[in-house]
């Protein structure tokens, strides 16, 4: 399996002192110790005889076994409370935030997403991640890749950012071994960071780190965007998350895939059962559970949780998919144990902004992001009331609805111009009252979105912008 068996005869005429013996070591894609051995064994001489007797040969393995991301929110697309920026720390004096991109006013492509992480206005900020890696192995083999993108301003003297890995001890206290960019500059491109390195034995945590210097202006002006960190060594198993439109009747599968992170040396055997979250089990899911088997060299595997359809009109709703008990030879690490199954009711039908303004306890979120800007519900409340003639806030009346319809469970076919109404809006932000073509521009789109919020056939609620909470509240404000 590992190398062909060898045997034979050497022979050394007379004068000659060295001899060759060739053994074929057999390649493969699948993840194996990192050495492994066998022996050469020389035996009967003739005319001589033998000092050492044994050679060692040793097969070092060169698979890459690249684990998922394990850095939450890594291009601060997740949007917190306040100045918080889920899944990182603020340092003392910290002033990073997320920042959102438009190109069609002039910045920068992001590398991922619309989001960046950016500095801020302090002289000096700090923002941070502690990576809790004990579930990995701690021998001093394992290897993790880190990447990330930066890029500054061009200024007559630019600010700096610098990015900083650092391995830290099972206490999460001592620094074993760090990656360290140093001050960087990059005013023309996004520059790409990288670092691949060897944990040091006995490492359970790794930071990573941004720091940005201000040299110039009120800002530091410092972007960074597209960070990962991915174990290189050891198999990790996960499963996904599905979304699944119910149907009126019958059964809809939810398929989730259990995926290792690449092809192993051994076998794997995990269980898995379902459980309830907001959706009830035998009345919108159907209860399932048992075991996955990975074969040697097998990768993924797929489970199947039948979702039930009906014609009552519900909010989405979430049942969960555990993982248990995974069986192996060891170094296995279970990553992701719950997959998330998120059940989409087909049976609702779009809404007025007139319905979204009077039954407000039906929203399904409390803060929708429109141009990059993100809005809480009393800002949203003022969109939906507004009756004025400026495009831009007209335009956000129907987007708020159209966002809110989309959240609930409405078809998407109107995405598109959501998306056009969106870059309209971080061009012309609500209240800039453009004139001319653009402003005609940004009344076509408020009147394609109002056109999709109305589509629906009036229900017994809220004709003229009104409704209550048991109408549809489907005419026009």
């Amino acid at each position: 399996m590992d190398y062909l068996a060898t045997s034979g005869t050497l022979v050394f005429p007379a004068f000659s002192t060295e001899q060759g013996v060739t053994v074929a070591v057999v390649g493969d894609l699948i993840l194996e110790a990192p050495e492994e051995t066998f022996t050469v064994e020389l035996t009967n001489p003739v005319e001589t005889t033998i000092a050492d007797g044994t050679g060692l040969g040793t097969i070092r393995d060169n698979e890459v076994c690249e684990g998922p991301n394990l850095l939450v929110n890594p291009s601060a697309e997740r949007r917190g409370s306040g100045a918080e920026i889920p899944g990182w720390t603020h340092a003392d004096g910290s002033d990073w935030q997320r920042r959102f991109l438009t190109p069609a006013a002039g910045d920068p492509e992001p590398v991922d997403g619309r989001f960046t992480f950016f500095a801020g206005s302090s002289g000096y900020s700090e923002l941070y991640q502690d990576v809790d890696v004990r579930a990995f192995p701690s021998t001093g083999e394992q290897v993790f890749a880190f990447e990330g993108f930066v890029r500054t301003l061009d200024e007559e003297l630019p600010d700096v950012l610098r990015v900083r890995v650092e391995y830290r001890d099972a206490g999460n206290l001592q620094v074993l071994d760090a990656y360290d960019s140093g001050d960087v500059m990059s005013v023309l491109d996004w520059t790409r960071l990288e670092d691949v390195r060897t944990a040091p034995a006995g490492t359970g945590w790794i930071r990573v780190s941004l720091t940005a210097t201000r040299f110039t202006g009120e800002d530091a002006d410092a972007f960074v965007d597209a960070l990962g960190l991915r174990s290189h060594r050891a198999p990790t198993l996960t499963i996904d998350d599905v979304q699944v439109t119910e149907g009126d009747s019958g059964v809809t599968d939810a398929v989730f895939t259990v995926a290792l992170s690449c092809a192993w040396e051994h076998p794997v055997d995990v269980g898995y059962v379902t459980a309830d979250d907001t959706a009830l089990a035998d009345e919108d899911y159907l209860t399932t559970g048992g075991h996955l088997s990975f074969p040697v060299g097998t990768t993924d595997q797929t489970l199947t949780v039948p979702v039930v359809g009906d014609e009552v009109e519900e909010p989405t709703e979430t049942f969960v998919v555990d993982l248990y008990n995974p069986v192996s030879s060891g170094g296995l690490v279970v990553l992701d144990p719950e997959g998330v199954g998120t059940i989409l009711d087909d049976d609702f039908c779009q809404r007025s902004h007139g319905y979204w303004k009077t039954d407000e306890e039906v929203w399904p979120v409390d803060w929708l992001e429109m141009g990059g800007v993100e809005y809480e519900f009393e800002e949203l409340m003022a969109f939906l009331e507004y009756n004025g003639p400026d495009a831009t806030l007209v335009l956000a009346k129907q987007l708020v609805a159209t966002k809110l319809n989309l959240a609930r469970g409405s078809e998407p076919s109107i995405l598109p111009v959501v998306e056009d109404a969106d870059t309209f809006l971080a061009v012309y932000p609500p209240g800039s009252n453009p004139r001319g073509e653009d402003r005609e521009y940004g009344l076509g789109l408020k009147t394609q979105l109002d056109s999709y919020n109305t589509a629906c056939p009036d229900e017994g609620g809220g004709g003229n912008g009104g409704g209550n909470g048991n109408g549809n509240g489907n005419g026009k404000g």
